[in-house]
């Protein structure tokens, strides 16, 4: 009858067999599995109108049973299904298509799940017919917002389903996923305990929680989600067209659909239901045009299957006069078509492109349009089928009655030994998760993970699963995560393109004044890491790890042994950037990176003598001997200072910020003849002692202060120290200055605005007082990947932890330009660090990078600010030293 129907005939008895294990294509050797049934477009000649009901005939017909499928013929349409039809997509969806979808699944799930087939052939569609009925429900127009009102219309809703059949979703499915029969009776015993939290822990309930296509909105409850969706489908009056996209609202509806039928096949030794179904269910879909949503539902399906990845049970073969997924007409279209004839041989060349298509979200990665034309002799009629399409029979195991004797006679011969094992896998697998952030030991990523404490120690390409974890480090986190996906995408496309990876090693267990800095640090990443995405071929891709030292980076050590396994398998790691809090635990992480060989570019660390702990250490901020050079001699030339230096630091011998930049200050403003005066308090929150008091007592003290106040201390202490003053000498404060640490607490504007009436100064490592808005690579980049954050720190965004971080990923991607044509190693990316200076240096966010011809690891002439505070305004500029645009250094600077 139909050219080519045998050959036809033989791709459906492939498609519709469902194998024994695994879903279909089958794996190939070698291949990461991608599962997938193609959506079948039959496009035929006008006279060829039943073909699809031939095709239905040989599922009738099959045997030892019917196939499973539901048939929908549209209504014929000569305007839509002409050659001259409109043939450009409507890319809108609207509420037309909600409703003309809603209104064909609705037919197909009741055809699914009737008696026309056997027990285990039908399909219950609990999620698409709680979904569709609250689209079609009315609420009182006075009462939208009362949940009470919506809970006893999902009751009434729930009690007229089951009078239609059997209830297979009460208590015990929401423990176990479904219960024997014989448990169902002591189940529903206790039933009326069940009632009050059905909305909270039902399985279908939670699956509209948890689906991706409609976000529910807080308070995140079913009912509050249920809300949305009500009155969405009808016609008008009352019908809501506002608030919600009908697109989400299609992609939800269909989504449901689907995942009814995977429910239903989902294998399990507790389902041997799914074991029963043999064969994949088939929906014949007639006469589909753009006018009558036909094309708009497989649209749908195929992109749902792409951003899924989910498999579908479901065969979708259409009957059209064009070309889906374009309707074009057979002369118009660009895609090469087959016709019947060669159905087999089709198939073969859409699974050998399917994976990468599906993967790359392609428009028509399903589709599968096939040629069928009417014989030349025939006549288009039904013929009874020529041949048979054979089901497999279902495997004897999954037989009832052989299920339960064997589950009797285990359970008397090994139910011991078993309950036994499975405690033993359990309490294994719970130590596992216990010692690798709670990821199971099918997580990849688990190995580089350990659990101290309450801290999630080593390295991630994924957001860190620690603790408690702040909200605005996730979220930073997020933003590079999906940029990591992105790299990985963006080099799947372009082989030939540069891939690096880069661990951010950090203290990203961070909380109160240090959290701020661990956020500007990483967005300072993601936005060099922008950057590089948005580059030509020429341009490294960055894929950057998250590596948590723990908190003041205690696990250091830890985390640079794991990273250095990491690198055993993973070549593309070639450098790390970021460390945190210049103390002596950064100095152990320093000589574990080194030991490791990993080059490292440091950050915001100003401690002298850094780079004498490995030669692969290699920073962008210069050292504290510098930054009191520049304090010593603005004190001397532009404050016009002429009395003595007090010189304020904590007691604190482990913090090498500190100590280090408290005996540069006292050795230079001693050479610029200052009397210099050391005073030091007992840091917070220990207990002070006469000889060290706290940083309030000590500003009580400073009153008076015929001189320089220089703070070397944490941003933390130095509240506590203008509170000493402002409750003493407000109105005569003493002239302070400041270290670059105290830029944290210049970047609160609530900070500021505590003591506006005492001034001071501060060192900043770069140009303080800038913020999203203020232009430039950097913060253009910020503006873009953190609109809301930006927004609201207008006034507060003054920080130099993201200019310095921006910098040190700046001088990896450096490196690793200057080795085109060269393998790019780790050994390789130290060598090519150490040539950062002359016309291959760095014109940075924080000021010009230049390791000199010498080899430093330290740059030369930094840039360094000095910026005033007074009060909540933005600081202002006082004095720069070193090269930064179109900055002049003061003429006293060393």
């Amino acid at each position: 009858m139909f050219v080519g129907f045998d050959a036809f005939i033989d791709l459906l008895q492939v498609l519709v067999k469902r194998p024994r294990r695994g879903e279909t294509p089958s794996r190939e050797r070698g291949v990461e599995p991608r599962w997938g049934l193609p959506m079948l477009g039959l496009v035929r000649d006008a006279g060829a109108q039943p073909l699809l009901l031939a095709v239905r005939e040989y599922l009738v017909h099959a045997r030892p049973t019917r196939i499973p499928h539901a048939w929908h013929e549209y209504e014929p349409d000569e305007d839509a299904e002409s050659a001259a039809a409109p043939e450009t997509p409507d890319e809108q969806v609207g509420y037309t298509d909600l409703d003309q979808v809603a209104a064909v699944l609705f037919e197909l799930s009741k055809q699914l799940a009737s008696g026309g087939h056997k027990k285990y052939g039908r399909i219950a569609f609990r999620r698409f017919e709680l979904a569709r009925w609250l689209m079609k429900l009315r609420l009182v127009a006075d009462h939208v917002d009362n949940e009470a009102e919506l809970k006893d219309h999902i009751r009434s809703f729930e009690r007229a389903r089951r009078k239609r059949k059997p209830p297979e979703d009460g208590f015990g499915q929401v423990l176990t996923g479904s219960v024997p029969p014989w448990a169902r009776i002591v189940l529903w015993l206790i039933a009326p305990f069940w009632l009050g939290w059905r909305f909270r822990l039902g399985p279908k309930y939670r699956w509209f929680l948890r689906q991706s296509y409609l976000a529910p909105h807080d308070p995140g409850t079913f009912l509050g989600f249920a809300q949305r969706l009500t009155g969405r489908l009808g016609a008008e009056p009352g019908r809501r067209t506002t608030d919600e996209d009908p697109g989400q609202l299609l992609d939800l509806l269909v989504n449901a659909f689907l995942e009814d039928v995977r429910r239903a096949y989902r294998r399990g030794w507790w389902r041997p239901r799914a074991a029963r179904r043999t064969t994949y269910t088939v929906i014949l879909l007639d006469r589909i045009t753009r006018r009558n949503g036909g094309y708009r539902l497989l649209e749908t399906v195929n992109r749902i299957r792409n951003e899924t990845g989910l498999f579908d049970p479901l065969l979708f073969i259409s009957g059209s006069r064009k070309v889906p997924p374009d309707a074009l007409p057979l002369r118009a279209t660009h895609r090469n078509i087959r016709d019947m004839s060669q159905a087999v041989r089709a198939y073969e060349e859409w699974k050998d492109r399917f994976a990468d298509a599906s993967r790359t979200r392609q428009p028509a990665a399903w589709y599968l349009p096939i040629q069928s034309s009417l014989s030349a002799e025939a006549e288009a009629e039904i013929q009874p089928p020529a041949g048979k399409l054979k089901v497999p029979a279902p495997p004897m195991w999954s037989r009832a009655t052989v299920l339960t004797t064997a589950f009797v006679v285990l359970a008397l011969a090994a139910g011991g030994v078993v309950i036994s094992l499975l405690r033993a896998d359990s309490r294994a697998e719970k130590q596992w998760s216990q010692a690798h952030c709670d990821l199971g030991s099918e997580n990849a990523g688990a190995k580089y993970l350990v659990t101290i404490g309450n801290e999630c120690i080593g390295s991630s390409d994924e957001p860190l699963p620690s603790f408690n974890q702040p909200p605005d480090l996730l979220g930073v986190q997020q933003v590079i995560a999906k940029q990591n996906d992105e790299a990985e995408k963006l080099r799947q496309e372009n082989p030939g393109r540069q891939f690096v990876t880069v661990a951010y090693i950090s203290e990203m267990s961070a909380a109160g004044d240090i959290l701020s800095s661990e956020v500007e640090r990483l967005q300072g990443i993601a936005a060099r890491q922008r950057r590089q995405l948005d580059g030509n071929v020429a341009d490294p891709l960055v894929r950057i790890l998250f590596v948590n030292a723990g908190h003041e980076m205690r696990q250091g050590q830890v985390a640079a042994n794991m990273l250095g396994r990491r690198m055993a398998d993973d070549e593309s790691i070639i450098g790390a950037v970021g460390l945190a809090v210049s103390s002596k635990q950064t100095v152990d992480t320093i000589k574990a990176l080194g030991s490791a060989g990993i080059p490292m570019i440091a950050a915001p660390l100003t401690a002298d003598n850094l780079q004498n702990e490995s030669p692969l250490y290699y920073q962008v901020s210069p050292q504290n001997r510098r930054e009191a050079q520049v304090a010593a001699r603005y004190t001397r030339n532009q404050l016009g200072v002429t009395g003595k230096v007090v010189v304020v630091s904590a007691d604190n011998p482990e913090d090498f910020y500190g100590t280090s930049l408290t005996t540069d200050a006292l050795e230079e403003f001693g050479r610029e003849g200052f009397a210099v005066e050391p005073r030091v308090y007992t840091p917070s929150p220990k207990p002070a002692v006469p000889d060290k008091p706290s940083p309030r007592d000590v500003g009580q003290r400073l009153c008076g202060t015929d001189g320089l106040v220089f703070y070397t201390g944490r941003p933390a202490d130095f509240a506590q120290l203008l509170d000493g003053i402002n409750g003493t000498c407000s109105s005569a404060p003493p002239a302070i200055l400041a270290g670059d640490d105290l830029s944290r607490y210049v970047a609160d504007s609530k900070s500021r605005e505590r003591f506006p009436q005492i001034p001071f100064d501060y060192v900043a490592l770069a140009l303080g007082g800038q913020n999203c808005y203020s232009g430039g690579d950097l913060n253009n980049a910020l503006k873009e990947l953190f609109p809301e954050r930006c927004a609201s720190l207008r006034e507060s965004y003054l920080t130099d932890d993201a200019p310095t971080a921006y910098d040190a990923l700046t001088g990896i991607v450096a490196a690793v330009n200057m080795l085109r044509g060269t393998k790019v190693t780790p050994g390789a990316v130290w060598h090519m660090i150490t040539r950062i200076t002359g016309s291959s240096r760095i014109d940075g966010a924080s000021g010009i990078i230049d390791f000199g011809r010498e080899g430093s690891q330290i740059p030369l002439d930094k840039f360094l600010a000095v910026m005033r505070v007074q009060g909540a305004v933005t600081p202002q500029v006082r004095a720069t030293c070193g090269e930064y645009r179109d900055r002049i250094a003061a003429v006293w600077c060393p």
